[in-house]
């Protein structure tokens, strides 16, 4: 099982490297979780395929490499087309009708990638190349190999779990960026492919550490209060608290009633002739006028004007996108 597990992890390795080269121009990584993934996956891959005899032990392999490579492969043609991850709701929700409808642009996308493709599908024909001069055989589970490739299951998922829990514990910023996934295209530079694959996939549930933050900023509530007061308490004087009450008393005497007015609404329409405009307009013009004025104006409301004076700009796009979206 060792050696096939290492032809997977290498393989893993190799494609992370070519992912990154290929659009970051670096190899930069962090390892903890991306390894753990990694690791975890190439020995599930071989326990899975250790059950198995003879030729379909082979045709299992090389279909989970053929598998491991469109992981890979399908992320670099999609990231190339669109500039941002593939995830999987977008391949579940959409992925019949970008192939039914955007079948061109996906094959020129397909070409255009071509170059990173092929360096991609390089560790593939290394493994096929080793292992016909190699001649490795199929290794096959034995009764005494049972407890030693559970052993490999149970250390791979230890590490997974550790590696986690050390971003938990000695790198916050990081964990939260990977448990929220808030800007999966960060989550894939920062930690590989298969890691966002498996993060995007939800296969571990991973806590969240808001109780932190939250007990940071109610301290520094509270400190930010106590302070203003021995600050005003410092700044008083011997006899001042007097003066104080006499001018609370002076105050509420020279109190007046606040009239409170109610808000006045009015029609939001644009300073536009329409009798003007159907005098020099065409049909087209006259069917648009004659739609635009027919149509009864909204009026304002508590929230007209509230960003008057700010650089406020709204964009009504096409696609939805929940990474700006926070409780």
């Amino acid at each position: 099982m060792k050696h096939t597990a290492l032809f997977y992890i290498i393989n893993f390795i190799y494609m992370e490297f070519i992912f990154h080269l290929y659009f970051w121009r670096d190899a930069r990584i962090s390892l903890l979780p991306a390894l753990a993934v990694i690791v975890l996956i190439s020995v599930l891959q071989s326990f899975l395929q250790s059950f198995l005899k003879g030729r379909v032990n082979k045709i299992f392999f090389w279909v989970c490499m053929g598998m491991d490579y469109l992981l890979f492969a399908s992320q670099l043609v999609y990231r190339s087309i669109f500039k941002q991850p593939l995830m999987i709701d977008a391949v579940i929700l959409g992925g019949g009708d970008a192939l039914t409808n955007y079948w061109r642009e996906a094959l020129q996308g397909i070409l255009d990638a071509g170059l990173g493709l092929v360096a991609l599908f390089l560790g593939v024909a290394w493994t096929i190349v080793v292992l016909k001069l190699w001649k490795a055989k199929p290794v096959e589970l034995t009764g005494k190999g049972i407890a030693v490739h559970l052993a490999c299951v149970a250390g791979s998922c230890a590490f997974l779990a550790t590696s986690l829990f050390g971003l938990y514990k000695f790198d916050s910023e990081q964990y939260m960026e990977y448990q929220e996934f808030g800007y999966p295209e960060e989550v894939l530079e920062r930690f590989g492919v298969m890691a966002f694959w498996f993060r995007d996939a939800g296969i571990v549930p991973l806590p969240e550490i808001e109780e932190e933050f939250t007990d940071v900023f109610v301290e520094g509530e509270s400190t930010d209060i106590t302070s203003t007061e021995s600050i005003a308490s410092t700044e008083k004087g011997p006899g001042e608290g007097t003066e104080v009450t006499d001018t609370t008393e002076t105050t509420e005497s020279t109190e007046t009633t606040e009239v409170i007015t109610e808000p006045v609404y009015k029609p939001q329409t644009l300073g536009v002739n329409y009798d003007y405009l159907k005098e020099i307009g065409s049909d087209e013009v006259d069917k648009v006028t004659d739609y635009v004025f027919s149509i009864e104006p909204t009026k304002t409301n508590d929230y007209t004007g509230m960003f008057e004076g700010y650089n406020f700009i709204y964009i009504t796009a096409e696609g939805f996108s929940t990474a700006a979206i926070d409780q």
